[in-house]
């Protein structure tokens, strides 16, 4: 390829490679968001928690995957602060 056509091949393939980088982090963040996108803020649970124990043998009275699911109370409070990074392991060097 000569002329304009062999100087358009590398800018064409950079822009694709943008585009694409830009498509997965997109896709990456709308994965990474919690369903309805509630998150509460840096709020401590209640000191009881949120869930009552249940006795033995009570299994059969639980609920089940979807509806315990919908129960998940997602929060970007950290009980141990110290511990903020050694709960993400990606954040961690590899040596």
């Amino acid at each position: 390829m000569t002329g304009i056509s062999g100087m358009l091949r590398p800018l064409f393939a950079t822009l694709l490679v943008i585009g694409l980088i830009i498509a997965t982090t997109i896709v990456a963040l709308e994965i990474a968001q919690p369903p309805g996108g509630v998150v509460s803020e840096n709020v401590p649970p209640p000191p009881n928690g949120y869930f009552a124990l249940r006795p033995v043998g009570s299994f059969g009275s639980l609920p089940g995957d979807s509806a315990a699911a919908a129960k998940v109370r997602r929060s970007t409070w950290e009980p141990r602060v110290q511990d903020w990074v050694k709960d993400r392991p990606w954040l961690r060097p590899r040596f």
